[in-house]
């Protein structure tokens, strides 16, 4: 195999190209699957009116990409010396959640949730300089358009505040906090190139000393439940998450040494649809 030139690098794979749609449609997707969730309750269920004292909730939803860091020139020495711009940014992706309500009033609860993230990144890497090193022309190429993810949990408890609780549908607003555990480096950047005798040799641009992270977390969302039956709700939110995450915040000298790092708190945006199990209710009568 023949190293590549930075010319022959492909601005955009197919692989990019379908993530993107996706991360287009997927949104949208999610509101059509609520339109039938969302549907007028039976006359008899609106009659009852929602009196819930304790919830089980399912959820499950799309959590919008964002920028996360950027190094302007970073200096790589392979052969010659080159310069990168490396940017790194939040993908769009999946989101789920389990969480449980409790209502000590009509509308007032007490929530506590489990949440689970893809934290799915993607780097992009422009070559600045071109010294003739077809080992720095490989190696950023193989950093562009490079994709991880990692599943990461959320433990988080606040308050619900309901409105119109005995009414079809009912809008409520929430706030919580907790702490985010991530399982992944966000500031581990490689590379690699193919060497004269066709083996890949891997180049560590930015190595990282651990594998993981844990920050604060704090959630605002505001939504809607609509009674589907007795025992069911549909729920629709919108949410935004606050959470911190380690970037890198400058170049280092070469490839190779550990980069200056802090942890960066940044807000995501996310749509979730789920379904609530009722327990309990107020007047006694279980399901």
């Amino acid at each position: 195999m023949s190293p590549r030139h930075p010319a022959d690098v492909p601005t955009e794979t197919p692989t990019r190209k379908t993530e993107t749609l996706m991360g287009k449609r997927l949104p949208v997707l999610l509101l059509l699957l609520a339109v039938p969730l969302a549907a007028p309750a039976s006359v008899a269920a609106q009659k009852q009116g929602d009196q819930t004292r304790l919830v089980f909730t399912m959820s499950a939803g799309y959590a919008f990409g964002r920028d996360l860091w950027a190094v302007g020139s970073q200096p790589v020495f392979l052969g010659g010396l080159d310069l990168y711009s490396l940017q790194r940014d939040l993908r769009g992706t999946w989101t789920a959640e389990l969480g449980a309500t409790y209502f000590r009033t009509p509308g007032l609860g007490f929530t506590f949730d489990l949440t689970f993230i893809d934290i799915a990144t993607e780097d992009s890497c422009t070559l600045l300089s071109n010294s003739g090193s077809i080992d720095n022309a490989a190696t950023c190429a193989s950093i562009d358009a490079a994709a991880t993810s990692a599943l990461s949990t959320a433990i988080s408890a606040g308050i619900l505040l309901r409105a119109a609780s005995r009414q079809a549908v009912s809008p409520y607003l929430r706030v919580q906090g907790g702490i985010l555990l991530v399982s992944r480096s966000t500031t581990e950047v490689t590379g690699n190139y193919i060497n004269a005798d066709l083996e890949p040799v891997y180049v560590p641009i930015y190595p990282t000393e651990g594998s993981s992270s844990v920050s604060a977390q704090l959630a605002l969302g505001a939504g809607v439940t609509i009674p589907i039956s007795k025992a069911y709700h549909a729920r629709i939110e919108g949410r935004a998450t606050t959470f911190g995450l380690p970037v890198v915040t400058g170049p280092t000298d070469f490839q190779g040494i550990l980069p200056p790092t802090e942890t960066k708190y940044m807000t995501q945006f996310s749509i979730l649809v789920g379904i609530d199990l009722v327990l309990e209710k107020k007047h006694g009568r279980r399901y």
